[in-house]
């Protein structure tokens, strides 16, 4: 059966260094894939590059431990925009991963999930698919403690406080589901 993907959503490089890589440690610890969800922006701005974060990302991606797909290039709308201008989002977002690295992501997560025929049609043009399956940290929590989680996808934002008091507890959920369902 498919692994739960727990997306490590607005990956932008907002936080430090040793931040991501505490977290990215409590993943590998437990077996589990960190998936980022890359947004090279904040609030529109192109975000400060740690290479030592560049450098530790591309490591762990090369061990499997690390997964990278797309969440714009921006926190935008995209579902409102016409199919041109989400091409150029993608496309750019794209270039970034191949660039810092080296990889090509086939997943576009949407920012907040939602969907459109114009996003649609922009992602298989840029040779992508889209991902609007919305399970938060706190839904996924609710459900899994009373074993009625049946998605694939939850998210989670590092860099929100009241997200990451229920971290721990978030992944230890996961992994007891992943054993149930044969995946750990």
């Amino acid at each position: 059966m498919d692994r739960i993907i727990i997306r490590s959503d607005d990956w932008d490089f907002r936080l430090d260094t040793q931040q991501y890589i505490d977290a990215h440690e409590e993943f590998k610890k437990r077996g589990l894939i960190e998936t980022m969800a890359i947004q090279p922006t904040t609030w529109g701005k192109l975000s400060n590059y740690h290479q030592d974060l560049i450098d530790y990302v591309n490591k762990e991606l090369d061990a499997g431990t690390y997964d990278l797909q797309v969440h714009g290039w921006q926190h935008a709308h995209y579902d409102e925009m016409e199919m041109d201008f989400v091409v150029r989002d993608l496309m750019a977002t794209k270039y970034f991963c191949i660039k810092y690295f080296g990889r090509d992501p086939k997943i576009f997560f949407t920012p907040w999930n939602c969907m459109s025929n114009n996003l649609e049609r922009a992602a298989q043009f840029v040779g992508m698919e889209v991902s609007n399956e919305s399970n938060d940290i706190w839904r996924f929590i609710r459900e899994a403690k009373v074993d009625k989680f049946s998605g694939k996808t939850l998210y989670v934002h590092l860099w929100k406080a009241d997200e990451m008091a229920l971290f721990i507890e978030m992944l230890d959920l996961v992994v007891k589901i992943e054993k149930e369902r044969g995946n750990l």
